[in-house]
Formats: structure tokens, C-alpha cells, sequence
């Protein structure tokens, strides 16, 4: 079995799931924080790719630094399918009919969850790239059926082929944001931030096996904030 967006997903929701159940002080902003710097960090990374490569620091550029792709699993199920663009003066209107995230926190009755994940973590994205890229999530599936989401000014800046050598696996983006909402649990929590980070695994362990569980953990000394290539 290979790592996949609902993977991914599931890591997040299970950090929303156990903060909620120990109800510790804050919570719900020590969850809100590690998701905006889970995708800061992303958002920097593309940004420094740019920068690297002579590009501006546009949406157009921005829609061409991402750093995933959809995976098989995700293709067969017809995820990228549900996805409809239109483009309203010069503004892209983007909206999500159905997605992986959605249906691993909805498969978690985590509802509340995905609303505070979804909410916030393309914008942070786009901020972490840069402060000027004008992206807003403006209602989520969870609360209104579907997802919309405004490229400002992608009329005017067309976005080129994301290229390959980008790109990085569910592997990475999997031990990527398990070890950002680890840090910050433990950051903030101290020891029970520890408890809660093993939690975690246990529970991925147990939802899809030792294997794919400890290789969460290869990248566990990686800077994240920077280029490994």
C-alpha cells in the first residue's frame, strides 16, 4: 500500500480527534496554528523553488509550484473530476464538489474538524508563498455542499505545466504534516504533546499497518521550512 490524500487527511483528523477528547486549553487554536504553519511551510517551499527558477512571486506561478499531484487512488475515484473553474472578470472561481479530505474527516464524524482544517489551509498555503497572492476560501463543503475558492487575477497571469521534478510524494507530504502538528502538540502541550503525537501513530498503525506507520517517522529530522532538492 502506498500513502495517499486520505492518509494524509487522516493524520490531521486524528490530531483534531484527540485534542477534542482531552479538551486541553486552547485546543482549537493549537490545531488551527499547526495547520497554517504545515501550509506556510509548504507555500515557502514553492516560493523559494520560484525564486530559484527567475519566476515572480504571482497566483500564475503559485498554480505552477504546487507540490502534488493527484495519486491513482484519488484519479479512480473521480476526485479530480469534481472540480469546476470559471472565471469571473478576472478572478478564477474554483469550485470542489468532493474531495479526499472531505470524505476521510467525514468518514471520521469529524465534521467541525474539516470545517477548521479547510477553512484556513490554502490560504496559508498561498501566504507562505507569498503575502501578495490574493487566494480566498470562500465556503467549505462541510457547512455548504461544496467548496469555493477565488484565484484572484489568474486571468491575467496563466499559470504554466507544474513540472515533475516538483512534485513530492504522499510519503512526504504524509511525514510532513505529522511532524509539524507534532512539533507544535509538543510545543505548546510539553509531555502530553508527546502523548498525543504517539496517539497518532497508534492510531494510523492501527488503521493501516506498522509498514506505512514507522516510515511517518523517516523524516523526522528534516527542516521542513527549506529545499531538501
Amino acid at each position: 500500500m502506498s500513502y495517499t490524500e486520505k492518509h494524509h487527511a487522516f493524520i490531521s483528523a486524528c490530531f483534531y480527534k484527540i485534542l477534542k477528547e482531552k479538551n486541553l486549553a486552547g485546543w482549537k487554536d493549537a490545531f488551527l496554528y499547526a495547520t497554517r504553519r504545515y501550509g506556510e511551510q509548504r507555500g515557502g517551499r514553492m516560493a523559494q523553488r520560484a525564486i530559484r527558477d527567475g519566476k515572480p512571486l504571482t497566483i500564475g506561478t503559485y498554480c505552477s509550484y504546487g507540490e502534488w499531484n493527484y495519486t491513482p487512488e484519488a484519479t479512480s475515484e473521480n476526485f479530480p473530476q469534481s472540480i469546476d473553474d470559471e472565471f469571473k472578470g478576472d478572478d478564477m472561481i474554483r469550485t470542489y464538489h468532493a474531495c479526499p479530505w472531505n470524505a476521510q474527516y467525514m468518514d471520521m464524524n469529524l465534521k467541525d474538524g474539516a470545517v477548521l482544517y479547510c477553512q484556513d489551509l490554502d490560504m496559508s498555503i498561498a501566504r507562505g508563498f507569498s503575502p501578495e497572492v490574493s487566494y480566498d476560501v470562500q465556503q467549505t463543503m462541510h457547512e455548504h455542499g461544496t467548496c469555493i475558492h477565488v484565484l484572484g487575477n489568474l486571468a491575467n497571469d496563466k499559470p504554466a505545466p507544474k513540472k515533475p521534478e516538483n512534485i513530492r510524494d504522499f510519503k512526504f507530504h504524509c511525514a510532513h504534516i505529522y511532524k509539524v502538528f507534532s512539533d507544535v502538540m509538543i510545543s505548546i502541550y510539553k509531555s502530553e504533546g508527546i502523548i498525543i503525537a504517539a496517539d497518532v501513530i497508534k492510531a494510523f498503525k492501527d488503521e493501516y499497518g506498522e509498514e506505512l506507520a514507522d516510515q511517518l517517522t523517516e523524516f523526522r529530522d528534516m527542516n521542513f521550512d527549506y529545499l531538501d532538492r
